[in-house]
């Protein structure tokens, strides 16, 4: 595709040519990113997601023939939905939702707030670890279905969720499938560095201060 829509933009040959680098690049960075993760998981263990999405008031999902299936392969986790189908059509809610109670996947992506309130207004569902520990991710399925730039972005909004503080392995989620560990599942939160106030320095009073858009002046 990408050599195809090269040709049509800028020629046979220079076209072909252009796109073949743009894809390459694209794969590049996918896999640099990949590779990163496989740095800092030295534990070697599998962790299980999955992306769901509201289609005509049903619960769908991400399946093996999906761009976003191969997303989230790159992070080292594995789709719930990535084994035993190819298809990607609507799914009646039920079926949907009895695959990820019996998966109880360690993480949840999906695509925006309507979705995440579906789940948690469900008893079963509610009653998932990566629910009660706000292991879940909003991501819109736009996002997961782009094979360009934003797919780097994407991909890096994933790893960045699951493996948070860079070179930490998310040991919590391993331990999720044990209800006594539930205190413990929460991905591990950083706190920036809190700045040097320099506030006298400027003779600048923080009292009553306010910034908003366009504000001009020290």
């Amino acid at each position: 595709n990408y050599e195809t829509i090269g040709k049509a933009l800028a020629g046979t040959k220079k076209g072909s040519a252009a796109g073949k680098e743009a894809y390459n690049k694209l794969v590049q960075d996918l896999d640099k990113q990949k590779r990163e993760i496989e740095d800092m998981n030295k534990t070697g263990a599998l962790y299980t997601v999955c992306y769901l999405y509201i289609d005509g008031q049903k619960l769908n999902k991400l399946s093996s023939g999906s761009f976003g299936n191969i997303l989230m392969g790159y992070t080292n986790c594995v789709n719930i939905f990535s084994v035993g189908t190819n298809s990607t059509s609507v799914s009646p809610s039920n079926d949907t939702a009895k695959v990820v109670a019996s998966a109880n996947p360690n993480f949840i992506l999906y695509d925006k707030k309507e979705t995440l309130d579906q789940l948690k207004s469900s008893k079963t569902l509610s009653k998932l670890n990566a629910i009660k520990s706000e292991r879940t991710l909003e991501i819109p399925l736009a996002d997961m279905s782009l094979p360009g730039i934003t797919a780097g972005k994407t991909l890096k909004k994933m790893i960045d969720f699951i493996y948070p503080a860079h070179g930490a392995t998310p040991d919590e989620a391993v331990k999720a499938t044990s209800p006594k560990n539930e205190k413990t599942t929460k991905p591990q939160e950083t706190t920036a560095p809190k700045g040097e106030d320099v506030s006298a320095q400027y003779n600048i009073s923080l009292t009553n201060l306010t910034l908003a858009v366009n504000s001009e002046g020290e």
